[in-house]
């Protein structure tokens, strides 16, 4: 990340890929929901649920479990 920043200060702020600006996000109310729901493990999908209330009550998710729940919320 360093060597980005060092040649490229200007991505601290917007995206590398200028392409990237005209990508939709989620926003809003329901847009909070659904994060509010990842974090409580409440999404619906199994695995994602478990890693994340495995995460909430240990502190700790494997992590394959892991790439999963972040790959689920980006």
């Amino acid at each position: 990340y360093a060597d980005v920043l060092f040649h490229r200060p200007d991505t601290a702020r917007q995206a590398f890929n200028p392409k990237m600006a005209a990508m939709r996000l989620d926003t809003g109310s329901a847009a909070d929901a659904r994060f509010a729901a990842w974090c409580e493990g409440r999404t619906g999908f199994p695995i994602v649920d478990a890693g994340m209330r495995q995460l909430l009550g240990e502190a700790w998710v494997h992590n394959r479990v892991r790439m999963v729940v972040a790959s689920f919320l980006v």
